[in-house]
């Protein structure tokens, strides 16, 4: 884990770019499509390095496959009503996760398409 703020166990963000260039498999937080940093990893990861965006609020779009990411997982609302009766109670994803009104998704990019999970 990198963070710019570490707790045990992290590494510091000056490690990134070491990191990264021996990484195999890079999992990376949708959060940083919000500080925008996810291109500057996306630069310092190996090219035959498998790319994962995940996090409950990963833009479920194969355009991301188009900019190096390999694998998509995020979350889909699957019972609308249930999860907009538990947000309005202030209920947090892992939360809103135990009613079932929300379902885990994952993309996979292949070579001849996009495959979905």
């Amino acid at each position: 884990m990198i963070e710019r703020r570490t707790q045990s166990g992290d590494h510091p963000e000056e490690e990134t770019a070491t990191l990264l260039g021996q990484s195999d498999i890079v999992a990376i937080s949708s959060t940083t499509l919000i500080n925008h940093t996810l291109g500057k990893i996306l630069e310092l990861c190996p090219a035959q390095s498998t790319k994962m965006l995940l996090g409950p609020t990963t833009p479920l779009t194969t355009v991301l496959f188009d900019h190096g990411i390999d694998v998509i997982s995020g979350s889909i609302v699957s019972d609308r009503d249930t999860a907009l009766t538990h947000i309005r109670q202030g209920a947090n994803f892992r939360e809103l996760k135990r009613t079932g009104s929300i379902r885990l998704v994952t993309l996979i990019k292949d070579q001849g398409g996009h495959n979905f999970q």
